[in-house]
Protein backbone atom coordinates (compact mmCIF):
# COMPACT_ATOMS: atom_id res chain seq x y z
CA UNK A 1 0.00 0.00 0.00
CA UNK A 2 1.28 3.67 -0.33
CA UNK A 3 2.23 4.90 2.39
CA UNK A 4 0.57 8.34 2.28
CA UNK A 5 -2.46 6.78 1.39
CA UNK A 6 -1.91 4.07 4.69
CA UNK A 7 -1.57 7.33 6.54
CA UNK A 8 -4.91 8.76 5.61
CA UNK A 9 -6.65 5.70 6.59
CA UNK A 10 -5.11 5.30 9.75
CA UNK A 11 -6.39 8.69 10.66
CA UNK A 12 -9.92 7.31 9.79
CA UNK A 13 -9.73 4.76 12.14
CA UNK A 14 -9.90 7.65 15.07
CA UNK A 15 -13.48 7.68 13.92
CA UNK A 16 -13.96 4.14 15.07
CA UNK A 17 -15.24 2.78 18.27
CA UNK A 18 -11.93 2.64 20.34
CA UNK A 19 -11.89 6.26 20.75
CA UNK A 20 -14.48 8.05 23.39
CA UNK A 21 -16.47 10.77 21.13
CA UNK A 22 -17.22 13.01 24.62
CA UNK A 23 -15.48 16.21 25.24
CA UNK A 24 -12.82 16.96 25.87
CA UNK A 25 -11.77 14.84 22.60
CA UNK A 26 -9.31 11.61 23.92
CA UNK A 27 -6.65 13.17 21.64
CA UNK A 28 -3.29 11.48 22.87
CA UNK A 29 -5.60 8.30 22.39
CA UNK A 30 -6.23 9.08 18.82
CA UNK A 31 -2.45 8.90 18.23
CA UNK A 32 -2.22 5.83 20.42
CA UNK A 33 -4.70 4.07 17.80
CA UNK A 34 -2.46 5.32 15.13
CA UNK A 35 0.43 4.04 16.41
CA UNK A 36 -0.40 1.03 17.33
CA UNK A 37 -2.16 0.52 13.98
CA UNK A 38 1.17 1.18 11.85
CA UNK A 39 3.63 0.13 14.55
CA UNK A 40 3.90 -3.44 13.91
CA UNK A 41 7.92 -4.09 13.45
CA UNK A 42 8.81 -1.50 10.91
CA UNK A 43 7.59 1.22 11.59
CA UNK A 44 7.99 4.69 14.33
CA UNK A 45 5.38 7.34 14.26
CA UNK A 46 6.91 10.56 16.51
CA UNK A 47 5.05 13.48 17.54
CA UNK A 48 7.31 15.51 19.49
CA UNK A 49 4.56 17.84 20.47
CA UNK A 50 1.69 15.01 21.74
CA UNK A 51 -1.57 15.73 20.74
CA UNK A 52 -3.18 18.51 22.28
CA UNK A 53 -7.66 19.61 22.43
CA UNK A 54 -7.80 22.71 20.61
CA UNK A 55 -11.30 24.66 19.27
CA UNK A 56 -12.70 21.27 19.34
CA UNK A 57 -10.40 19.31 17.12
CA UNK A 58 -6.99 17.37 18.34
CA UNK A 59 -3.79 19.01 17.15
CA UNK A 60 -0.40 17.25 17.00
CA UNK A 61 2.94 19.20 15.08
CA UNK A 62 6.17 17.92 13.88
CA UNK A 63 4.48 14.52 13.39
CA UNK A 64 6.89 12.01 11.43
CA UNK A 65 6.31 8.13 10.61
CA UNK A 66 9.27 5.98 9.74
CA UNK A 67 9.25 2.95 8.03
CA UNK A 68 12.85 1.06 9.44
CA UNK A 69 13.09 -1.56 6.74
CA UNK A 70 12.72 -2.33 3.57
CA UNK A 71 15.24 -1.24 0.42
CA UNK A 72 13.72 2.33 0.23
CA UNK A 73 13.47 2.85 3.94
CA UNK A 74 10.80 6.15 4.43
CA UNK A 75 9.50 8.71 6.42
CA UNK A 76 6.36 10.50 6.05
CA UNK A 77 6.26 13.89 7.63
CA UNK A 78 3.61 16.74 8.27
CA UNK A 79 4.09 19.74 10.07
CA UNK A 80 0.74 19.50 11.26
CA UNK A 81 -1.99 17.28 11.88
CA UNK A 82 -5.54 18.10 13.02
CA UNK A 83 -8.71 15.68 13.38
CA UNK A 84 -11.67 16.21 14.51
CA UNK A 85 -14.68 13.11 14.87
CA UNK A 86 -18.18 14.14 14.01
CA UNK A 87 -20.11 10.96 15.76
CA UNK A 88 -19.39 8.02 16.13
CA UNK A 89 -18.28 7.05 12.47
CA UNK A 90 -17.04 10.14 10.30
CA UNK A 91 -14.13 12.01 11.24
CA UNK A 92 -12.41 15.39 9.47
CA UNK A 93 -8.72 15.93 8.92
CA UNK A 94 -6.51 18.58 8.00
CA UNK A 95 -2.67 18.47 7.26
CA UNK A 96 0.03 20.80 6.78
CA UNK A 97 2.73 20.22 4.39
CA UNK A 98 2.53 16.64 4.05
CA UNK A 99 6.46 15.40 2.81
CA UNK A 100 7.64 12.03 1.78
CA UNK A 101 11.02 10.99 1.95
CA UNK A 102 12.77 7.91 0.53
CA UNK A 103 16.55 6.68 1.86
CA UNK A 104 19.19 4.61 0.84
CA UNK A 105 21.06 3.53 3.72
CA UNK A 106 21.82 6.99 5.76
CA UNK A 107 21.90 9.42 2.79
CA UNK A 108 18.45 10.87 1.46
CA UNK A 109 17.49 10.05 -2.21
CA UNK A 110 14.71 12.74 -3.76
CA UNK A 111 13.44 9.82 -5.70
CA UNK A 112 10.14 9.67 -7.84
CA UNK A 113 6.76 11.04 -6.13
CA UNK A 114 8.88 11.15 -2.59
CA UNK A 115 11.71 13.74 -4.39
CA UNK A 116 8.04 15.14 -5.68
CA UNK A 117 6.56 15.69 -2.42
CA UNK A 118 9.75 16.01 -0.38
CA UNK A 119 11.12 19.48 -2.37
CA UNK A 120 7.18 20.45 -2.75
CA UNK A 121 4.65 19.04 -0.34
CA UNK A 122 0.79 19.39 0.47
CA UNK A 123 -1.71 20.21 1.56
CA UNK A 124 -4.89 17.79 2.25
CA UNK A 125 -8.28 17.73 3.86
CA UNK A 126 -10.24 14.85 4.18
CA UNK A 127 -13.55 13.95 5.29
CA UNK A 128 -14.51 10.40 5.75
CA UNK A 129 -17.30 8.04 7.16
CA UNK A 130 -16.62 4.35 7.94
CA UNK A 131 -19.40 1.70 8.57
CA UNK A 132 -17.62 -0.96 10.59
CA UNK A 133 -20.82 -3.47 10.59
CA UNK A 134 -21.03 -3.16 6.82
CA UNK A 135 -17.45 -2.09 6.19
CA UNK A 136 -18.21 0.58 3.71
CA UNK A 137 -15.82 3.44 3.69
CA UNK A 138 -16.42 7.09 1.81
CA UNK A 139 -14.34 9.76 1.18
CA UNK A 140 -15.82 12.91 0.25
CA UNK A 141 -13.57 14.92 -0.31
CA UNK A 142 -10.43 14.39 -0.04
CA UNK A 143 -8.68 17.58 -1.11
CA UNK A 144 -4.99 18.21 -2.00
CA UNK A 145 -3.74 21.50 -2.15
CA UNK A 146 -0.98 21.60 -4.68
CA UNK A 147 1.65 24.06 -6.05
CA UNK A 148 0.53 27.83 -7.48
CA UNK A 149 -3.26 27.20 -7.84
CA UNK A 150 -3.75 23.60 -8.46
CA UNK A 151 -6.10 21.76 -6.32
CA UNK A 152 -7.15 17.66 -6.51
CA UNK A 153 -10.68 17.08 -5.42
CA UNK A 154 -11.58 13.35 -4.71
CA UNK A 155 -14.76 11.75 -4.08
CA UNK A 156 -15.08 8.02 -3.93
CA UNK A 157 -17.31 4.95 -2.10
CA UNK A 158 -15.56 1.25 -1.76
CA UNK A 159 -17.19 -1.73 -0.04
CA UNK A 160 -15.80 -4.46 1.73
CA UNK A 161 -12.87 -2.88 3.51
CA UNK A 162 -11.93 -4.00 6.77
CA UNK A 163 -10.55 -1.60 9.06
CA UNK A 164 -10.08 -3.55 12.40
CA UNK A 165 -6.23 -4.07 12.11
CA UNK A 166 -3.83 -2.89 9.64
CA UNK A 167 -3.65 -6.73 8.70
CA UNK A 168 -7.11 -6.96 7.92
CA UNK A 169 -6.92 -3.55 5.69
CA UNK A 170 -3.69 -5.33 3.58
CA UNK A 171 -5.94 -8.05 3.40
CA UNK A 172 -8.65 -5.80 1.63
CA UNK A 173 -6.82 -4.32 -1.02
CA UNK A 174 -7.69 -7.41 -1.91
CA UNK A 175 -11.21 -7.79 -1.27
CA UNK A 176 -12.32 -4.45 -1.30
CA UNK A 177 -14.20 -2.79 -4.56
CA UNK A 178 -14.69 0.35 -5.50
CA UNK A 179 -18.34 1.61 -6.80
CA UNK A 180 -17.91 5.41 -7.30
CA UNK A 181 -15.13 8.16 -7.56
CA UNK A 182 -15.15 11.60 -9.08
CA UNK A 183 -11.70 13.35 -9.56
CA UNK A 184 -11.38 17.03 -10.34
CA UNK A 185 -7.96 17.80 -10.99
CA UNK A 186 -7.62 22.26 -11.51
CA UNK A 187 -4.46 22.36 -12.60
CA UNK A 188 -3.11 26.01 -13.19
CA UNK A 189 -0.58 27.95 -15.78
CA UNK A 190 2.40 26.14 -14.04
CA UNK A 191 1.41 23.16 -13.55
CA UNK A 192 3.53 21.22 -16.20
CA UNK A 193 6.69 22.79 -14.36
CA UNK A 194 5.75 22.52 -10.65
CA UNK A 195 4.42 19.32 -10.53
CA UNK A 196 4.66 16.85 -14.00
CA UNK A 197 8.10 17.61 -14.75
CA UNK A 198 9.19 16.83 -10.96
CA UNK A 199 7.77 13.37 -11.18
CA UNK A 200 9.68 12.43 -14.63
CA UNK A 201 12.80 10.86 -13.43
CA UNK A 202 12.81 8.93 -17.11
CA UNK A 203 11.84 11.16 -20.10
CA UNK A 204 12.62 7.89 -22.05
CA UNK A 205 10.72 6.05 -19.79
CA UNK A 206 7.64 8.60 -20.01
CA UNK A 207 7.41 8.76 -23.57
CA UNK A 208 7.12 4.88 -23.75
CA UNK A 209 4.76 5.67 -21.24
CA UNK A 210 2.67 7.70 -23.41
CA UNK A 211 2.83 5.76 -26.00
CA UNK A 212 1.37 2.51 -24.17
CA UNK A 213 -1.12 4.81 -23.03
CA UNK A 214 -2.08 5.28 -26.55
CA UNK A 215 -2.42 2.07 -27.23
CA UNK A 216 -4.61 1.18 -24.55
CA UNK A 217 -6.91 3.99 -25.53
CA UNK A 218 -7.49 2.36 -29.22
CA UNK A 219 -8.63 -1.26 -28.04
CA UNK A 220 -10.94 0.07 -24.62
CA UNK A 221 -14.40 -0.56 -26.04
CA UNK A 222 -17.52 2.06 -26.09
CA UNK A 223 -18.67 0.30 -22.59
CA UNK A 224 -16.25 1.48 -20.83
CA UNK A 225 -15.38 4.52 -22.30
CA UNK A 226 -17.60 6.77 -24.92
CA UNK A 227 -16.40 8.71 -27.91
CA UNK A 228 -16.50 12.05 -25.96
CA UNK A 229 -14.80 10.39 -23.15
CA UNK A 230 -11.93 8.58 -25.19
CA UNK A 231 -11.35 12.29 -26.81
CA UNK A 232 -10.96 14.28 -23.68
CA UNK A 233 -8.14 11.44 -22.95
CA UNK A 234 -6.34 12.09 -26.08
CA UNK A 235 -6.11 15.79 -25.07
CA UNK A 236 -4.68 15.53 -21.85
CA UNK A 237 -2.22 13.10 -23.59
CA UNK A 238 -1.76 15.60 -26.59
CA UNK A 239 -0.70 18.53 -23.75
CA UNK A 240 1.54 16.06 -21.23
CA UNK A 241 3.50 17.32 -19.86
CA UNK A 242 2.03 20.13 -19.57
CA UNK A 243 -1.87 20.10 -19.70
CA UNK A 244 -3.73 23.03 -18.26
CA UNK A 245 -7.51 23.43 -16.76
CA UNK A 246 -9.85 21.10 -15.76
CA UNK A 247 -9.56 17.40 -16.27
CA UNK A 248 -12.95 15.31 -14.62
CA UNK A 249 -12.75 11.88 -14.38
CA UNK A 250 -15.79 9.87 -13.14
CA UNK A 251 -15.77 6.25 -12.20
CA UNK A 252 -18.49 3.90 -11.72
CA UNK A 253 -19.36 0.01 -11.36
CA UNK A 254 -22.50 -1.08 -9.65
CA UNK A 255 -21.00 -4.32 -8.74
CA UNK A 256 -17.33 -3.05 -7.51
CA UNK A 257 -14.35 -3.11 -9.45
CA UNK A 258 -11.19 -4.06 -6.92
CA UNK A 259 -7.90 -6.10 -7.20
CA UNK A 260 -9.86 -9.30 -7.63
CA UNK A 261 -11.76 -8.22 -10.71
CA UNK A 262 -8.49 -8.09 -12.36
CA UNK A 263 -7.74 -11.72 -12.07
CA UNK A 264 -8.66 -12.93 -15.18
CA UNK A 265 -6.40 -10.35 -16.61
CA UNK A 266 -3.70 -11.73 -14.56
CA UNK A 267 -4.74 -15.34 -15.47
CA UNK A 268 -4.97 -14.77 -19.32
CA UNK A 269 -2.70 -12.10 -19.60
CA UNK A 270 -3.26 -8.67 -20.85
CA UNK A 271 -6.61 -8.45 -23.57
CA UNK A 272 -5.48 -7.47 -26.49
CA UNK A 273 -8.83 -6.39 -28.26
CA UNK A 274 -12.26 -4.24 -27.21
CA UNK A 275 -14.26 -7.43 -27.24
CA UNK A 276 -11.78 -8.78 -24.36
CA UNK A 277 -11.32 -5.34 -22.48
CA UNK A 278 -15.05 -5.20 -22.13
CA UNK A 279 -15.33 -8.87 -20.15
CA UNK A 280 -12.58 -7.80 -18.44
CA UNK A 281 -13.87 -4.77 -17.04
CA UNK A 282 -17.56 -5.34 -16.89
CA UNK A 283 -19.88 -2.92 -15.25
CA UNK A 284 -16.95 -0.28 -15.17
CA UNK A 285 -17.63 3.27 -16.59
CA UNK A 286 -15.07 5.97 -17.16
CA UNK A 287 -17.09 9.30 -17.99
CA UNK A 288 -13.80 12.45 -18.49
CA UNK A 289 -14.02 15.84 -19.36
CA UNK A 290 -10.95 17.58 -20.33
CA UNK A 291 -11.21 21.61 -20.37
CA UNK A 292 -8.03 23.48 -21.01
CA UNK A 293 -9.76 27.17 -20.53
CA UNK A 294 -11.59 26.43 -17.27
CA UNK A 295 -9.64 28.11 -14.82
CA UNK A 296 -8.20 26.63 -11.60
CA UNK A 297 -10.73 26.17 -8.56
CA UNK A 298 -13.65 27.62 -10.19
Amino acid sequence: MPRIAGVCLSLVMLSGPGIAQDAPLACAAGLAVTDLYFGEGDTVLTAPSGAQPEDGWCRADGIHMDWTQGKWPQRISASEIRWQPRGTDTILVEVTDIRLRLRKGAGMNDLYLGGFLSNVGADLQLQSRYDAATRDLSISPLSVALPGESRLVVSMALTDVDMRSRGALQTSLGSGKLTMADIDLWMDAGFGRSVVSRLITDPEGFEDGLADMRKLLAVLPGTVLAPDSRRAVEAVLNDLPAPKGLLSVKVRSAEGFGASSLMPIILRGVPETPAQWEKALSGLTLDVVYDPTARTGN
